[in-house]
């Protein structure tokens, strides 16, 4: 299904690497795959392309919300984990078959927006388990040169870690508060996390 984009922050639309204007902040974008061409829709622009699209913000931590997209867990009541921090990119896997949605950011706004577990946890576990987050997910950093087992590094799901976004990050502020405490702390074994 298509996939609806919006941003309060302006975002630089890339097809592949190659630019093809600006989202202005407020407006709606539309993304779909469909016979190898990517289609994006957003007020006057009717673009195709045949690489990915990538939308990056001009702005660091700059938020987007997908507003057909429902991402929620029996766990944590109705709400919607459908908003994100930093590039929103949008690729077809010819190994699943479907087109991913890809969200890249700096490893710590990564880490503030793990969901592994409550608001209400001790601090010294919350703060442990977000290193041992910031471990796991820095280990699965591949290079774009050698990246070759997938699209991106790390599942959103606890195939992985379940990582909700800024959602997560804005309902649990005590993630937030320990991600920043423990900030590019890593468990090491011989120097290397």
């Amino acid at each position: 299904d298509p996939i609806k984009f919006i941003s309060d922050f302006t975002y630089n639309i890339y097809a592949g690497s190659v630019s093809q204007g600006v989202l202005p902040a407020g407006q709606t974008a539309t993304f779909k795959y469909s016979n190898s061409t990517y289609y994006l829709q957003a007020g006057e622009l009717n673009l195709t392309s045949d690489a990915p699209w990538r939308l990056a913000p001009e702005t660091p931590s700059s938020i987007f919300t997908l507003t057909n997209y429902t991402r929620q867990l029996s766990s944590k009541g109705k709400r919607n984990f459908n908003a994100y921090r930093g590039t929103f990119e949008y690729a077809y896997s010819v190994k699943s078959d479907l087109p991913y949605i890809i969200n890249e950011l700096p490893l710590e706004e990564y880490v503030a927006g793990i969901a592994e577990t409550g608001n209400g946890s001790p601090m010294e576990y919350i703060k442990a388990l977000l290193v041992a987050a910031r471990s796991y997910a820095f280990t699965n950093i591949e290079p774009a040169d050698k990246k070759n087992k997938s699209l991106f590094d790390v599942y959103a799901t606890t195939v992985d870690q379940l990582y909700l976004g800024y959602n997560s990050e804005a309902d649990m502020p005590r993630i937030k508060e320990g991600a920043d405490s423990t900030y590019g702390e890593m468990v090491t074994y011989g120097g290397t996390p």
